[in-house]
């Protein structure tokens, strides 16, 4: 049971690599809770930086990697503290509500430091590797909203759909949860749920930008990136979305 278990978390969390979950409690978090309006170690720069693939991406020196270390060990111990391992899950979500703008503070301080250690060509690459793995869910940050010229109602609709799809996230949890001391979960019937999720999301949410800010985004990921995991469950190879 204890090994099943292990599986279906496993799933999860790699499900929510495909979807790039934005759960910092939303995304805030994900080996470290911050990055790209919140999209957290996974596929912020707090964490991005630290990836092998990444840094040889941008050609980081051995100076910068030790500089670059320094800062997100510093920022994944300060996070760390704002929501400790031993919180309840009941408790949970609340923590994170309460210490978001505390993370925030520490994520923007952390990304400067990035920002300031990387030359100019760097940062710019490592911004649209961000655009390009956060997907759709980096429209939720009023940064890149600004930057795109999202009207108040666009990003009305826009904080709708990612509710709506919150919603059936949690669901799809609680079913995982009560199914898990039950009949074995029909694991290949999630992963394909979770990637017409993931689909359905970009399609709602793209369809609420304008041509023009359409050309845009498409523009502010620049080149392909993709980002190789390990192993995922099963023993199958994962990427980061790079759509």
């Amino acid at each position: 049971m204890l090994a099943f278990r292990s599986r279906l978390t496993l799933l999860c969390a790699s499900a929510a690599l495909v979807c790039v979950c934005v759960s910092n409690a939303s995304a805030q978090g994900r080996g470290g809770f911050g990055g790209f309006g919140g999209f957290g170690g996974g596929f912020g720069k707090t964490g991005l930086v630290g990836n092998e693939q990444v840094q040889k991406e941008l050609k980081i020196s051995d100076d910068q990697k030790k500089k670059l270390e320094e800062v997100t060990t510093a920022y994944r111990e300060e996070t760390r503290k704002l929501v400790p391992r031993d919180t309840p899950r009941d408790q949970m979500r609340a923590k994170f509500e309460e210490t978001k703008p505390q993370r925030d503070k520490l994520t923007a301080d952390a990304e400067a430091k990035i920002d300031g250690i990387l030359a100019i060509d760097q940062k710019e690459r490592l911004d649209e590797i961000v655009v390009r793995l956060g997907g759709v869910n980096a429209l939720q940050q009023d940064k890149l909203a600004d930057k795109l010229g999202l009207a108040a109602d666009q990003r009305a609709k826009i904080k709708a759909v990612f509710e709506e799809r919150d919603k059936k996230r949690q669901a799809d949890r609680e079913a995982a949860r009560n199914n898990a001391a039950g009949a074995r979960p029909d694991f290949n019937a999630m992963r394909e749920r979770f990637e017409a999720e993931r689909k359905e999301t970009t399609e709602k949410v793209t369809a609420i930008l304008t041509d023009d800010q359409k050309a845009a985004w498409e523009k502010m990921k620049g080149e392909p990136f993709e980002l190789r995991f390990e192993r995922g469950p099963g023993g199958r190879n994962r990427r980061g979305n790079n759509n």
